[in-house]
Formats: C-alpha cells, sequence, structure tokens
C-alpha cells in the first residue's frame, strides 16, 4: 500500500500566431509499504519518494481541422529513503533493519501527437519514446562496486521502448450520441522478457 502524489505549476503563451509553447514543473513525494512473509523470515520494506520534473512543449495549429504537438519529459530526479527489516523467526538474533538512501533518475520521453478535427470525427494518435537504457542508480549508501553492478545490468536488461495511442471520436447525426474508440500498443521495456506482454 502506499500513494505518489505530484503537485503542478504549469504556464503557456501564444508564441506566434497559433503557435503555442508551454511548460509543467512537477514536485514528486510519496511512501510505500510492502512486506513479504516467509516460514522463516519476513522482509518488510518502507521506501518513502521525493523529487521533481518538467515537461516543455509546443502545439501548431495548421489549420482548424489539423494540429500536431511535440513535448518532452524531462529527466526525472527522484530520491529513496526506503527502511528495511528483516525478521528471523527462529533466530531472533539474526534479525535486522536499516535505511537504503539510493537516487533513481528516470530518461527523458520525448511525445510527439497530432489531430484531425471534423464536426463528426475526431481522429488522434500520439508517439511516445523513452530509452530505458539511460536509467541511471545512485547512492552514497551503496558500495561504488554495488552501484557499477546495478547501472551495467540496467544498460544490459533494458531496452528503449516506441508506444503507441491511437484514438477516435464519432458524434453520430440528429442523435445525441458520441461514439468513442482507441488502441495502445504498450511494449515493456525489459530485453528478451514479457515478449508477449505488450499490453495492447
Amino acid at each position: 500500500k502506499g500513494r505518489l502524489t505530484s503537485y503542478h505549476f504549469g504556464a503557456a503563451l501564444e508564441f506566434s500566431k497559433r503557435l503555442y509553447i508551454g511548460a509543467d514543473l512537477k514536485f514528486l513525494g510519496g511512501k510505500n509499504e510492502m512486506m513479504e512473509i516467509g516460514d522463516e523470515t519476513s522482509y518488510y520494506y518502507k521506501p518513502k519518494f521525493s523529487g521533481s520534473s518538467m515537461t516543455v512543449g509546443l502545439m501548431h495549429v495548421l489549420t482548424k481541422n489539423l494540429q500536431y504537438g511535440i513535448s518532452i519529459d524531462m529527466p526525472t530526479s527522484l530520491s529513496v529513503e526506503d527502511h528495511y527489516t528483516e525478521s528471523n523467526h527462529i533466530n531472533s538474533d539474526e534479525s535486522w533493519s536499516g535505511v537504503w538512501n539510493y537516487n533513481v533518475k528516470k530518461p527523458m520521453t520525448l511525445h510527439f501527437g497530432g489531430a484531425v478535427l471534423s464536426r463528426v470525427i475526431n481522429l488522434f494518435y500520439e508517439l511516445e519514446y523513452t530509452d530505458w537504457t539511460n536509467l541511471e542508480f545512485s547512492s552514497e549508501t551503496y558500495g561504488l562496486h554495488d552501484v557499477l553492478d546495478i547501472n551495467n545490468e540496467i544498460r544490459d536488461e533494458y531496452n528503449p521502448t516506441l508506444m503507441h495511442h491511437i484514438g477516435g471520436a464519432m458524434r453520430l447525426p440528429i442523435l445525441p450520441i458520441h461514439l468513442f474508440a482507441g488502441y495502445q500498443y504498450l511494449p515493456t521495456p525489459f530485453k528478451d522478457q514479457y515478449d508477449e506482454d505488450l499490453r495492447q
């Protein structure tokens, strides 16, 4: 159980005719709580999160029926304070607890999308690209060798992802009814794993 909250501060302006630019600053915070109960040993995790991120983008209205947009999610920095307890049910002398502090930096994500608008049918498309091999782990609690191993493991086991979001809306003539449909292609970033789990 847990939560992750975000507070947004955004602004946008019309840079030139039909060309809009904007930015969104996010402050992140939250916590989580997990427990694994075994026959001999139980593990308890209680991490706390804090961080920030920024998105910048533009939207260009080409005509009243056609528009496109580009945005970039800048690398997201997240600090984690993980309270960890290991309880041995048989020998309490082997139980221990500690606090692990580390930082994770999510790589940049590029978004590109467009829309075709009419009185009857609206069509939407978005492409989303993230190179997960650029995910970075750092810590002063972990040893330097452990940090290097974790980052090497990230580069060995993660792939870039290219996601697609397609949607449409239709307003039926005469009748006050709107129809909506959509499709998403969401590959996982894990290399050579979950090949059949594309979450389409």
